[in-house]
């Protein structure tokens, strides 16, 4: 017989469940008559007994044991589709963004006011090219930027290079 789901939440049909499994290990394994029926005014054989244990052992060990997910599948984006569901909380992805918007700060500064300078004109944006530019200039003076310039001129090398 084909297994089916058991709602562990109805302690009767885990009952029923263990029942039937108990019956057909002790059918497969020629039990006498009397242990089949389970008929506790009749003696039972050890052997019996203890089968009976083993299998019930077994069957609580599998009640208990999370059922394992079936292999995921792989999506377009080779995110395995268990991964997905486990996402980053909302508190996460925008500290994330933070840490972002501070790195790219702090190394990427040099870009900063080409950036704000793409967004267009009007006195919002000339002001944030302002700020930006000001913060490119501080950066600079700490020596924050050379790690921008040295890529630069690696690339520079290379194209002049024709590599």
């Amino acid at each position: 017989e084909r297994p089916h789901h058991v709602d562990v939440e109805d302690p009767a049909e885990v009952v029923k469940v263990v029942h039937d499994a108990i019956t057909i290990h002790c059918a497969a394994s020629h039990c006498d008559a009397s242990a089949r029926q389970h008929d506790p005014q009749r003696p039972q054989r050890r052997s019996d007994i203890d089968s009976r244990q083993d299998l019930v052992g077994d069957l609580e060990r599998e009640l208990r044991e999370p059922i394992s997910p079936p292999p995921s599948t792989i999506t377009a984006d080779a995110i395995p589709l268990a991964l997905r569901r486990r996402g980053a909380s909302t508190r996460q992805v925008l500290a994330l963004t933070f840490v972002g918007v501070f790195t790219l700060a702090l190394f990427a500064s040099r870009d900063l006011p080409s950036w704000v300078g793409g967004l267009g004109s009007g006195p919002l944006i000339d002001r944030a090219q302002a700020l930006a530019t000001q913060w490119d200039d501080r950066m600079a003076s700490l020596g924050l930027t050379r790690p921008h310039d040295a890529l630069r001129a690696l690339i520079r090398r290379l194209l002049d290079a024709q590599w």
